[in-house]
């Protein structure tokens, strides 16, 4: 798994590459802890080129959604793939998730 974060123009875009589960979740959640507390962040998670996600990729993406919104923020994945969609719809992570 491979991320990057750019602010740019008031927004955060974090971009996530290839495989999110039980190996990788540690190393997300590090790079996710500085975006949680931010205040007020605008958070744009891109996944184009994320391959898969497990139940502990699923616990990043729910901590980081709750600590966006306690801290004012707002944030929204895009780009998401299919089977990544399909795991979304499963878990109900849809109905929390603003995706485009």
């Amino acid at each position: 798994m491979e991320t990057n974060i750019v602010k740019n123009e008031g927004i955060t875009t974090l971009t996530i590459k290839g495989r999110v589960d039980t190996t990788t979740s540690t190393l997300l959640d590090e790079t996710i802890q500085p975006l949680c507390i931010e205040k007020g962040i605008e958070l744009v998670v891109d996944v184009a080129e994320m391959s898969y996600i497990s139940s502990s990729g699923l616990r990043c993406f729910i901590t980081l959604l709750k600590s966006v919104a306690h801290n004012q923020g707002k944030m929204k994945v895009i780009n998401m793939q299919q089977n990544i969609k399909e795991i979304f719809e499963m878990t109900g992570f849809t109905e929390y998730f603003e995706i485009n």
